[in-house]
């Protein structure tokens, strides 16, 4: 009796730590963990007529590969600064991505092995007849294919000035 009790406890231990290491298997090769982060840690930037540039850093920081998707949205809350304000609303720029390899491919959908990173290159141009003295605030989010949520955003302020007042 107390063999078969004995038996039956190392059983259930061995279920229990069998069972950890699935789900923490499945666990971490699912992790939807990724960053996004600005080269030089500058978000900030002036468009002109020529436009201005950003260089982001995407970074798979989960146990498997994984699929990303890269976006821009525009948003309508002030981003302005104190040497700087917003003479009107929010006004959106185009905004393209482009791989750092071969600057015609664009770049919003890549492919990373784990902890792989990757360098985009973001051109950002002011559309013509678009307003000056006006902030654009980007909000770059990166959507993972096995996620059902956003992994990784970073914000862009980007301030296009009125060239005659240059």
């Amino acid at each position: 009796m107390i063999t078969s009790q004995i038996t039956l406890t190392r059983g259930i231990r061995l279920l229990t730590i069998l069972t950890t290491f699935f789900v923490s298997g499945i666990t971490y090769s699912q992790s939807c963990n990724a960053s996004l982060v600005i080269e030089n840690g500058i978000n900030i930037g002036t468009a002109d007529e020529d436009g201005t540039q950003f260089i982001l850093i995407v970074k798979n920081e989960s146990g498997k590969s994984q699929s990303y998707q890269l976006n821009a949205n525009f948003l309508s809350a002030s981003c302005a600064t104190a040497n700087r304000a917003n003479l009107g609303e929010n006004i959106p720029l185009d905004v393209h991505f482009k791989s750092r390899d071969d600057s015609s491919l664009g770049a919003t959908r890549i492919t990373l092995s784990p902890n792989e990173s990757k360098r985009i290159n973001i051109d950002i141009q002011v559309p013509q007849g678009s307003a000056y003295n006006r902030w654009s605030c980007i909000q770059l989010e990166l959507n993972a294919e096995t996620c059902s949520s956003i992994v990784a955003t970073q914000a862009l302020r980007v301030f296009v000035p009125d060239p005659s007042e240059e």
